[in-house]
Formats: structure tokens, sequence, C-alpha cells
């Protein structure tokens, strides 16, 4: 007895003939062509010699999902007139996923108002790690195409069909004007028209209430800014679609692949390995051997990653940095190496910058004298002084404490005037992500440093990483304050906060 085989679900990717390489990537990632059951076609699938449109039709046709790799050359080609722009009254149960694979205006397309792909919004070409973006787009697109395919829209009700009038009949009477009327009947005035209902657009969901602590420290002005890799992250380089600043992992690739250049390979291959071994990745151990490794060629590498120049960010991509200042806070405290704190402040005439080590200061606020200029606090050290940066586990531990002698002497200013502020001020953690692998080893000094520390203090955390919250944060007293996701919701978030101060 012959077996049923199920036929194989068709994903077909529409791209524009520049976006080749990413549709093939894309292919890759997604399986094809190990997979049996699924079959990733592409618009370059058209057999030569074939009526192009005709042969985009039957694609389109035939598959079960269509992945439109947007960018400015398909937005602007005959493929999107012809095709994605009218694929939905064609075929309007046909899913459709979007994926932002070079940044695009979507203003006045189909997908203005559609979750795009990746779900930052943040096009494939802006992300570092290129594999690891592709990665989780083939997921989703493998998650959708999982989903049980929508039901088919109803069809509208039909009108009844118009009733004949009755025959119309002329009146004559004496003296006056015929009139018309209908059969049998008085001439009435005509019904008043029924106003029509209003019909309102649908509201969106309310946004969460903030805690009532934070709202009140940030309306006394008592509400610190920890500013994480994120909010640098968020900077993107003018003229291009990729971020300003590398990833830590972006930052430790350039490092291994500067050992490959000079000859170095083992070396490399030791950075490498400690940041991908499967079990207990450590970047800041990554961090160690490229700086064993390279020497003095060490700081070369950190300051042409770290030490750009404003000109290359693009101003709007400053939204992030500029909201922590619009808190109102003359102190914002962060693990950055880079001045993009510095670019987005509004008073960047008095602005001041504290370094670890930045004793007098620190202990005049230790003795309440408080913060009369803007002030950036590089916990870690910041890059016009990369000689003194905080990047390995023997910074960390000077730093946060250890046996080293060291540690109490070099930064004892820095440590009592953090445990000082955790005492008397409420943190509020932006840019921190649980997918930095970087994350634990901050997570380290969290548990050092907020021994006894008051709070609560609060931590934006996006809504993917919700679940993984609870285990990673254990007993600290901070509380979550959860985002749907980079950029206009955490901007969202951070300005419901920048309400009037309390006098």
């Amino acid at each position: 007895m012959a077996t049923a085989t199920t036929a194989p679900k068709r994903i077909l990717l529409v791209h524009a003939a520049e976006d080749r390489d990413a549709a093939q990537r894309l292919r890759r990632h997604l399986g094809a062509p190990r997979r049996k059951d699924l079959l990733v076609t592409t618009v370059d699938d058209v057999p030569p010699g074939s009526s192009w449109r005709e042969a985009i039709d039957q694609l389109v046709d035939g598959a079960t999902l269509v992945v439109a790799l947007l960018s400015v050359d398909l937005l602007s080609s005959d493929l999107w007139y012809h095709e994605l722009s009218t694929i939905q009254e064609r075929r309007p149960e046909l899913r459709l996923v979007p994926v932002l694979v070079r940044s695009a205006s979507l203003e006045r397309t189909m997908f203005e108002r559609a979750q795009v792909l990746p779900r930052s919004g943040v096009s494939v070409a802006a992300h570092v790690l290129a594999d690891e973006i592709w990665t989780e787009i083939a997921r989703e697109i493998r998650g959708v195409l999982a989903a049980p395919s929508p039901a088919p829209r109803p069809a509208p009700p039909q009108p009844a069909p118009p009733q004949p009038a009755p025959p119309q009949v002329i009146k004559q009477e004496a003296g006056k004007a015929p009139r018309v009327g209908t059969a049998g009947s008085k001439r009435e005035p005509p019904a008043a028209t029924p106003p029509q209902a209003q019909v309102e657009p649908p509201r969106p969901p309310p946004e969460p209430a903030l805690p009532l602590r934070l709202l009140n420290a940030a309306q006394q002005g008592t509400l610190v800014p920890f500013a994480g890799a994120g909010v640098s992250m968020a900077v993107q380089r003018k003229g291009g679609d990729r971020p300003l600043f590398p990833s830590w992992a972006g930052l430790l690739e350039a490092a291994a692949a500067r050992l490959a250049a000079d000859g170095h390979v083992d070396d490399a291959g030791s950075v490498r390995g400690a940041m991908r071994r499967h079990k207990n990745p450590s970047y800041l151990e990554a961090a160690r051997i490229a700086r064993d490794s390279l020497g003095p060629i060490w700081f070369e590498v950190l300051r042409d990653a770290l030490d750009r120049p404003r000109h290359e960010a693009l101003d709007a991509s400053l939204e992030l940095p500029q909201a922590l200042w619009e808190l109102g806070n003359q102190l914002i405290v962060t693990t950055n190496y880079d001045r993009v704190l510095h670019w987005a402040c509004p008073d960047r005439e008095n602005l001041r910058t504290w370094s670890i080590e930045a004793a007098a200061e620190q202990i005049g606020m230790i003795r309440g004298g408080g913060v009369a200029f803007p002030t950036v606090w590089h916990l870690h050290g910041v890059i016009t002084d990369a000689v003194n940066l905080i990047l390995t586990p023997d910074g960390y531990n000077r730093l946060y404490g250890s046996d080293d002698p060291r540690a109490e002497s070099r930064y004892q200013a820095a440590q009592s005037a953090l445990r000082v502020l955790l005492m008397s001020r409420t943190f509020l953690f932006v840019g921190f992500s649980f997918d930095d692998k970087s994350f634990a080893q901050e997570l380290a000094w969290l548990e050092e440093t907020f021994q006894g520390a008051a709070g609560p203090h609060y931590l934006c955390v996006r809504e993917a990483e919700r679940d993984r919250l609870a285990s990673r944060l254990g007993k600290l007293p901070i509380e979550p304050i959860v985002y749907a996701d980079h950029g206009a919701p955490l901007l969202s978030l951070l300005r419901r906060l920048t309400g009037p101060r309390l006098p």
C-alpha cells in the first residue's frame, strides 16, 4: 500500500537584484535545500526565455508564504509596483513577511504598520553579527510557516434587491396645480435621515502603569540613569546602514582579525574560542587574551573602534542618549567607553567627565555636595584614556573587589561613591541586554555592589527577554520595566518619566 506524502511548503523570497546575496543567505539559514518538507524559491528562479511577469505570477500563486526583502531598490522596482503592491488583492489569504534588509522608508506602503523583521526595526545590514540576525529571522519565518493558516475572509453581505416603487398617479384638485403621489397614499413630508453613528478607530492598548516609586524618583530628581551598551549601539553611522560602534563580539572579532592578519593565527583562535565555547563563554577572558597577544596594538584596535568623531554619527540616531539627559539628573553613570553621552548632552559647554578614579569629585558627592554640572561617570573608563579601560578580568577585580591589594587603594573612592548612590538614589538601567554574553560578568559585579543597597532600582527590559529575567537577576533589588521593543517603544517609556519636577 503506497504511503501518502505531504507536499512541501513553498516560500517565495522576493528581492531586488542588489539584494541577491541576502536572499541566498536567508535561503541557507532556512535549511534549503536540505529540508524535504520545504521548498524555497526566489524571483531569480524564473526560467530563461519565460515571460517574466507570468512566471512571477506562477511563483506567487504556488507559494505558501512570501518573504519580501525590503530595501530602497525593491520599493522602487517594477517588481514591487506590478507584483507585491497588488498581491493582497489577488490572494488575500497569502501570508507575507517583511524583512528589512537595508534601511528604507515604509511610509505609504503595505508594510507601513506591519511588524517587520528584525523585530528591533534595525536593518539586517546595520547588524555587526550578520549570521546571528539571519538565524533569528529564519526562526521567525519558520514559526509563521508552522502556524495555522488564517481563516478565509467571509464574503461581504450582498445588498437586497431594490423593491419596485408603487405606481404614481397624478391628482388634480380644483383651482390647484396637479401633484404627484403614490397610489392609495397620502402625501407625507419626507422622513428625516437618522444621524450616522460615529465609528471610532480602535484605540491602542493602554501602556502599563509605572511604579509609583519610580515616578516619584523621576519627579524629585533622584533617578540616576545607568547606560549600558545598547545606548551606544543605537547610534547609526551617517550615510550608512550600520551602527557606529561595534558590539562586544564585534570588538573582539576585530582584535582576532588583527591577530590573524599579523600571523598570530593560534592567538586569534584562542580569542574566538573564549567567546564561543559552549560551556562558560567569557568575553572578558577573550579580551584578556587579545590584550596580552596584541601588546600595544591592542590600544590601537580599541581607539579605532571606539574613538569615533562626532561628525560620523547620524543626528537622528542620538534620540536614546538624549532621552537619558531629559530625565533631568545632572549625573549619568555608564559602563560604555565611547563619548555618545557627551555628544547628546544639551549643555556640552559645562559637561564634566569622571573616569574611574575621579577621587576628589566623588568624595565631594559622598559628603553631600551633589553634582553641580552635567556629568558622565565612565565607571569602566573612557576611550580617551584607553590604557586604563576596564574590560578584562583583572580590571574588574581591581574595581569591584578581590584579593588584589590595589583594589582598596586605587578605586576606593569610586567604590564608596557608587555605594552611596545606590543607598540614596534610584538607578534606572537602560541598554542592557540578556542576549549579550558579557552581561553575565556585569551581573557578577551588580550582585557584589548591590549588597545592602536599599532599592528598589529598575531595569528596562525588552518584552522578548522578560521570561529570562527572574533567573538572571536572582535576589537583586532590581525590578523590571518592560517595553515592547527597541526604538520608539523604549523612547516612549523614558519620555513618560520626563514630567514636571517637584520643587
